[in-house]
């Protein structure tokens, strides 16, 4: 977990650096709602235009990409999985960049609440109505509870 926290900190710093459009997502955005839940991995909603350079400035960070990138089909996000193993650790990183499909997609970005992050750098972060619609259409057990946290703060 702390490589995660020390991670998160690390490829915030690249969106930041790279003036890239995006949102926090996934576990990471509710946990910073206040969610005592954990998560293995970080989610960010990014712009289309933005996701390449980003990945290409984290590559050159240690990260690599998984498989390809693929679609999914109800959402219509593109998934573009990075991970980055620990030296001296059985451990690696994962950063999972869903790449804006939709209008709504830009939207969110657009509309991402900025919270301060260490000195100059900005954190965006989706807002709560947003964050309960995408999580909507997987729609799994560990979603449904972040929904349910998201409504009540419980």
């Amino acid at each position: 977990m702390l490589n995660l926290l020390k991670d998160f900190g690390a490829v915030v710093d690249v969106l930041w650096q790279e003036q890239a459009r995006y949102a926090v997502i996934g576990g990471v955005a509710v946990v910073i709602y206040g969610s005592l839940r954990t998560t293995e991995d970080m989610d960010f909603l990014i712009h289309p235009g933005d996701v390449e350079r980003v990945i290409d400035r984290l590559r050159r960070r240690g990260y690599r990409e998984t498989q390809g990138a693929w679609t999914f089909r109800d959402s219509q996000l593109t998934l573009r999985r990075l991970w980055r193993k620990h030296p001296r650790q059985d451990d690696a990183t994962l950063v999972d960049f869903l790449v804006a499909g939709l209008p709504r997609h830009v939207e969110i970005i657009d509309r991402a609440t900025t919270e301060p992050w260490r000195g100059d750098c900005v954190l965006r972060l989706a807002r709560k109505e947003d964050l309960l619609w995408l999580k909507s259409f997987r729609n799994s057990g560990t979603d449904q509870q972040d929904m349910e946290f998201l409504k009540h703060g419980e």
